[in-house]
């Protein structure tokens, strides 16, 4: 029996996401140890639609695995129908988190799209192989009605066949093979544009309505081996060509093991200097062993405390608690004085939220003294549980659709297009504010998400000015701040022009668009609002146009301060300053081969004043007699594997793949105090 495996991501610009298909790694790996060789052909895995398409031309086979992603939607789909309709003995079966979890979701989704033979919900290793050894007896088993063990499918008259409530199977994940140890995943670990993957536990305890595992119901959390969890980290160490590693776990920190897993890692970091970069979701709860885990990590992760809200009524109707104020007051004292950056998230659009609401969160969340806010719009992701029927009616939820960030795949005769839908209105914010929302969250993550002018914004609120009465103020006066709003102009321009209201309208859309030629990555990015703000920031922060910026910045928090005269107190003009002398510091110009170290004079102890969280004036920490002030980056080693892969491409493409790889914890300069000392040596008390 001959089997394929994909998990397919678009390519036209780049594979997008850029990561390892470990999913379909496991896949292979358990089939080949439960099934014998003689009985199945060697299963070939495939990232892009071409290698896909180009292996059935050589040898047509009976079956193959899809990953079924909220990214790769639509390509999955229209691959499969390209297939099928040249094809069409080949069968598929779907699994990822875009399979219901219901017998009768799947019963719809089986029949919304007829080239799906089989669904798998929740982990697949063991309903996979009861299918293929059912397929190796009979190819047309399904004539006959027989169960197997987790798989759905429809039967001749089109009644769905599958257990009633979802099983999940796989209390002990250590029987599934390391596809890594194996080698199985080689061929992709050389390309150094897929970052590796590395999951040690799975399962979620939590069950948050915005969040595709919140909807499932066992809540029970596993893990792998832990000397095979290590070798797997080795083993990428020395064979994969991109040196980050993505963490999958669902809560890292939340397990004991957990500990011992970040202080591997930071070993390996202090020694090798892999990995450059981690990626990770970290557990919701500031533990013990969270805070150990960070301690381990401090150079490559931060603390996230994850809100989402801080309206307790939006709390409620998400099944969300967040940690809290005194809890969230202590988290980030101890991150300070340990040195480790404090994050957070919040989703605009949730059940009960107005704008008005969510600008009292931003400034709320500023009061804790986060050094970076990631705030995003809500997306109608498949089975989450607002965008079920019955939530998205009770709140008035309008749907629009976009192109989606680089969700673009030709070759041959085939071309897809991805789309993503957005929550753009609901009984609680009109359109208009959702688009007030992208253009101030667009000068607001230059503030605080990638902390650009991060001390600017903690001075200002330190003397009574709230960020979201600057940001607004700004956006309400395009005439007096023509640097800033020439980019808010295109952002809301753009956020309006990329908007449809059926998907049927953002193909028609792209069917006018002209993306072959030599400029169709500028297009398709013009037509893409997430990938043209990239830009857009890059603008704001580039040589030529930073000191136009800082000084309209400057212009407005001093019309704030005295409304009509446009000037301070000598106090507040030497602060203010002196955060604008230091923004223009931290910027790690990525356009350009940067200074690892920068140094400017101040008359302002910066130290002092982030360890005590911003809390105090700036005027508390004046020093009689101006000192130098040492600001690194933190991993030079992730901006020269950078310029080595993009210092040829134009000034967008490189402000596009900057903002989409760099995190918090290196996109910019920090003070040298912040980051000296040695995580190994230190111990939670």
């Amino acid at each position: 029996m001959k089997v394929l495996l994909a998990n397919l991501a678009n390519d036209a610009f780049g594979v997008s996401p850029g990561t390892i298909p470990l999913e379909c790694g496991y896949l292979k790996a358990y089939a080949h140890q439960q099934i014998g060789n003689d009985e199945l052909e060697d299963i070939e895995i495939f990232r892009t639609a071409k290698t896909l398409v180009d292996a059935i031309e050589r040898s047509t086979p009976d079956l193959i695995g899809m990953a079924w992603y909220q990214w790769n939607t639509y390509l999955t789909a229209s691959v499969v129908s390209y297939i099928s309709e040249r094809y069409p003995d080949i069968q598929f079966v779907y699994g990822g988190p875009n399979v219901p979890i219901s017998k009768e979701g799947c019963r719809k989704a089986l029949l919304e799209d007829r080239h799906i033979d089989y669904l798998i919900p929740l982990e697949g290793e063991i309903p996979f192989v009861a299918l293929l050894k059912e397929l190796m007896l009979d190819l047309n088993f399904r004539s006959t009605g027989k169960e197997v063990l987790g798989v759905y499918y429809l039967d001749a008259s089109g009644l769905v066949i599958g257990p009633e409530k979802v099983p999940n199977f796989t209390k002990d994940i250590n029987n599934f093979p390391s596809p890594y140890l194996l080698g199985l995943l080689d061929e992709f670990l050389e390309d150094p544009e897929l970052m590796p993957v590395l999951q040690m536990t799975r399962g979620c305890p939590y069950s948050c309505a915005y969040c595709v595992s919140g909807s499932y119901t066992d809540k029970s959390v596993r893990g792998f081996e832990m000397e095979r969890v290590k070798a797997e980290i080795e083993y990428l160490q020395a064979n994969a060509a991109n040196r980050s590693i993505r963490l999958a776990d669902e809560n890292y920190g939340l397990l004991e093991r957990d500990v011992e897993v970040s202080r591997f890692i930071g070993h390996m970091h202090e020694k090798t200097g892999y990995p450059a970069a981690v990626r990770a979701y970290t557990n919701k709860a500031i533990t013990k062993r969270m805070k150990q885990v960070l301690l381990n990590l401090r150079q490559l992760i931060p603390m996230n405390i994850s809100m989402q809200s801080l309206q307790e009524g939006v709390l409620a109707r998400i099944k969300r608690t967040n940690l809290s104020h005194d809890a969230i007051i202590e988290a980030v004292r101890w991150a300070r004085e340990n040195d480790i950056m404090v994050t957070t998230e919040m989703i605009f659009g949730l059940p009960g939220e107005t704008y008005e609401s969510y600008m009292d969160n931003i400034d709320k969340s500023v009061k804790y003294g986060f050094d970076s806010l990631a705030s995003g719009p809500l997306m109608m992701l498949k089975e989450i549980e607002v965008s079920r029927d019955g939530t998205y009616n009770e709140y008035d939820y309008k749907t629009k659709y976009s192109l989606a960030e680089k969700g673009y795949t030709k070759f041959y005769d085939f071309e897809s297009i991805e789309i993503d839908a957005w929550a753009v209105e609901n009984k609680y914010f009109s359109l208009e504010e959702y688009i007030r929302y992208r253009k101030f969250m667009f000068l607001f993550d230059i503030f605080l998400l990638h902390g650009y002018f991060k001390e600017m914004l903690y001075m200002l609120d330190n003397n009574g000015i709230k960020i979201s009465l600057l940001i607004n103020t700004i956006i309400d006066n395009p005439k007096a701040y023509p640097e800033i709003n020439q980019r808010l102009g295109v952002i809301e321009r753009s956020v309006s022009d990329t908007l449809y209201d059926t998907e049927e309208d953002v193909k028609e859309a792209f069917r006018k668009m002209s993306v072959t030629d030599g400029s169709g990555h500028q297009t398709f990015s013009s037509a893409t609002f997430s990938i043209l703000q990239y830009k857009l920031k890059g603008e704001l922060i580039r040589d030529e146009n930073i000191d136009q910026t800082l000084s309209e910045l400057r212009f407005a928090a001093l019309e704030i301060f005295n409304p009509g005269v446009g000037v301070g107190s000598r106090a507040f003009e030497q602060q203010l300053d002196a955060v604008l002398d230091c923004a223009r510091i931290v910027v790690v110009p990525f356009w350009k081969d940067p200074e690892m170290s920068v140094v400017f004079e101040s008359n302002y102890d910066f130290p002092a004043w982030y360890r005590s969280n911003y809390q105090i004036p700036l005027t508390e920490v004046r020093l009689k007699k101006a000192r130098s002030h040492q600001f690194t980056i933190r991993s030079m080693s992730e901006y020269q594997l950078f310029r080595n892969m993009h210092r040829s491409h134009p000034f967008a493409e490189q402000a596009e793949m900057f903002f989409r790889t760099f995190r918090t914890n290196n996109i910019r300069r920090f003070h040298v105090d912040s980051i000296s000392r040695k995580h190994s040596l230190d111990v939670v008390q």
